[in-house]
C-alpha cells in the first residue's frame, strides 16, 4: 500500500512540474501579461467599452433644447453636419444595445480574421487575456452624453488608440479617452497594491500616429508620441513592472491605405519614429538597469513576413476587405457612420476578388491590418525574442 501511495504521490509531483514547468524552464513564467496598445492587439475593449456608451446614453439636454438656438448650432460645421445626418434626432433610442465587427472579423471584435499576436503570446505563456478599460464620461457638444464605464482585465489596447493625444476629430470626440496615457491611468489605478515585478507589460502602439502624421504633415506628432511612450514606460517602472516588451513601427508605406504620393513621407515619418524610439529605449535601459526589456524591430519583422508571404505566393499589396473606417482617415462621414451604429455592425465587405476561401493568401485583412497568417507570425517572434532575452540575462 505505501509503495502505491509513493507512486501516486510521484505521478502527481512529476505532472505538477510537467505542468507548470512549461515557460519556467525558458525563465519567462510571468504572473500577468498586459497590453497597450492598438488595434492590431485589441481583444474587446473598442466593442466591449462603445456597447457600454451606448447603454448609458442620455440625450435629454437635446430634448430640453429650444429650437430657437438651432439655426446658431448650425454655423459650426461638425455640429451641423450631426443635425443633417439625423444624428442629433432622438440619438438615445435609435442606438442599438450593442457594438460588434461582422465576419470575417475573428469573435465579432478583431480587425483581422484570426487571433492577434497579443493571444498569441499569452497562450504560449499559458497567461488569460482578457479586455479591459476604465473611461470618463463622453458628451457630444452637451446634447448627448454617455456615462462612462470600466472592465477589470488585462489588455488595454483599444482599436484607433494613439500613443499621443490626438487633434483628429475621431480623436476629439472619442479617440483620446483611449490613448496610452489613458489606458496606463486605467491599468495603474485598477492594479491596487498588487506588486507588477513579476508581471510582463506589452506596449505596441505608435502606428496611428505616423498614419495621422502621414496625411497631416506634422512631424511634431512623431516627437509627442515617442514621448508618450517613454513616459508610459518610466510610469510602470515607477509603479514596480521590471518586464517589457516594446515595439517599434512597422514601414506605414507599406500599408495599402497609404496613397502612392504619400508613401515616402509615411516612410520617413516611420524610420524617425523607431530612431527616436530606439534611443529613449536605449538610455532607458541604461539609466535603470533592472528593467528587462525586449525590443520588437516590428520594421524589420514586417519586411520579412512580406518577402516571406511573396515566396509563398500571397497577395501583399491588396487588401482582402474593406471597411468604414478606412474613409474616415480624414474626415468623418455622420450619415455612414450613424447608419453603422444604428445597425450595431461594423461591416467588412470583400474586395479585390478575396473570398472567405481565399483571405488567407491576402496578407492585408483591410488597408491597416494583417490577417491571421501575420498576426500568428508575429506572435511567435514576440515570444521567440523573448526567450532569447531571457537567455542572455541569464
Amino acid at each position: 500500500m505505501k509503495k502505491i501511495i509513493t507512486a501516486i504521490v510521484f505521478l502527481s509531483i512529476t505532472c505538477t512540474s510537467y505542468s507548470n514547468g512549461k515557460n519556467s524552464e525558458n525563465n519567462i513564467n510571468f504572473e500577468r501579461l498586459y497590453v497597450l496598445g492598438d488595434s492590431l492587439s485589441d481583444t474587446g475593449a473598442a466593442t466591449g467599452a462603445i456597447t457600454k456608451y451606448l447603454n448609458n446614453c442620455n440625450d435629454d439636454n437635446l430634448r430640453n433644447l429650444n429650437p430657437f438656438f438651432l439655426p446658431f448650432l448650425s454655423l459650426d460645421p461638425t455640429i451641423s453636419s450631426l443635425l443633417n445626418s439625423g444624428f442629433l434626432s432622438n440619438t438615445c433610442s435609435n442606438l442599438p444595445k450593442e457594438i460588434s465587427f461582422d465576419t470575417p472579423a475573428y469573435m465579432t471584435r478583431s480587425f483581422t480574421n484570426g487571433k492577434v499576436a497579443a493571444e498569441i503570446l499569452a497562450e504560449k505563456m499559458s497567461l488569460e487575456l482578457t479586455p479591459a478599460w476604465k473611461v470618463n464620461d463622453l458628451s457630444l457638444f452637451g446634447f448627448v452624453n454617455f456615462k462612462g464605464s470600466s472592465q477589470i482585465g488585462t489588455n488595454y489596447a483599444f482599436s484607433g488608440a494613439k500613443a499621443a493625444i490626438g487633434k483628429d476629430l475621431v480623436d476629439t470626440l472619442l479617440l483620446n479617452k483611449f490613448a496610452l496615457n489613458q489606458q496606463l491611468s486605467a491599468l495603474l489605478a485598477e492594479k491596487g497594491d498588487r506588486d507588477l515585478g513579476n508581471d510582463l507589460f506589452l506596449i505596441m502602439i505608435g502606428a496611428n500616429d505616423i498614419i495621422s502624421a502621414t496625411f497631416n504633415s506634422d512631424n511634431l506628432i512623431i516627437d509627442s508620441a515617442v514621448l508618450e511612450i517613454e513616459k508610459s514606460l518610466l510610469s510602470l517602472y515607477n509603479g514596480g513592472a521590471r518586464n517589457f516588451i516594446i515595439s517599434n513601427v512597422p514601414n506605414i508605406a507599406l500599408l495599402p491605405l497609404i496613397n502612392p504620393n504619400l508613401k515616402p513621407i509615411a516612410e520617413y515619418y516611420s524610420k524617425d519614429f523607431n530612431f527616436k524610439l530606439n534611443a529613449k529605449i536605449t538610455d532607458f535601459k541604461v539609466n535603470y538597469g533592472d528593467a528587462n526589456i525586449t525590443y520588437i524591430d516590428l520594421y524589420q519583422v514586417f519586411d520579412d513576413l512580406k518577402k516571406e508571404s511573396s515566396k509563398k505566393g500571397m497577395n501583399f499589396l491588396s487588401p482582402c476587405t474593406t471597411n468604414i473606417s478606412d474613409s474616415m482617415i480624414n474626415s468623418v462621414d455622420f450619415s455612414v457612420l450613424l447608419n453603422t451604429i444604428r445597425s450595431g455592425k461594423l461591416p467588412f465587405v470583400y474586395i479585390n476578388g478575396c473570398s472567405a476561401q481565399t483571405i488567407n493568401n491576402h496578407f492585408f485583412f483591410d488597408s491597416v491590418h494583417p490577417t491571421s497568417w501575420g498576426q500568428e507570425k508575429l506572435g511567435n517572434k514576440m515570444y521567440e525574442l523573448l526567450l532569447e532575452n531571457s537567455t542572455k540575462k541569464n
